[in-house]
């Protein structure tokens, strides 16, 4: 999966034990509802090269707070985060 260019479901996001996660720098996209409802995920550091977040990616994970924007990110798709505590700091 280090070569994957699109995260399409949860599987591939590595949530360390205090709800942390970190996804690798070929992504370009996290696709439409990837990780929606993950209601343990509490922070995640995007890395550079990351171009889009689909729609719905993060909706509905009531425990993030935490969440980089990448300079590279150029698209994020509508309620991307919608319902996360961190909705209003990161749009």
């Amino acid at each position: 999966w280090q070569k994957c260019k699109v995260y399409r479901t949860v599987e591939f996001l590595r949530v360390g034990p205090v709800g942390r996660g970190e996804h690798s720098s070929s992504v370009e996209e996290i696709g439409h509802a990837a990780f929606w409802k993950c209601k343990n995920l509490k922070r995640v550091n995007l890395s550079e090269g990351l171009v889009e977040i689909g729609p719905d990616a993060f909706g509905a994970c009531e425990s993030l707070v935490s969440i980089n924007r990448p300079k590279s990110l150029q698209e994020i798709g509508e309620y991307a985060f919608d319902g996360c505590p961190c909705e209003d700091k990161f749009c």
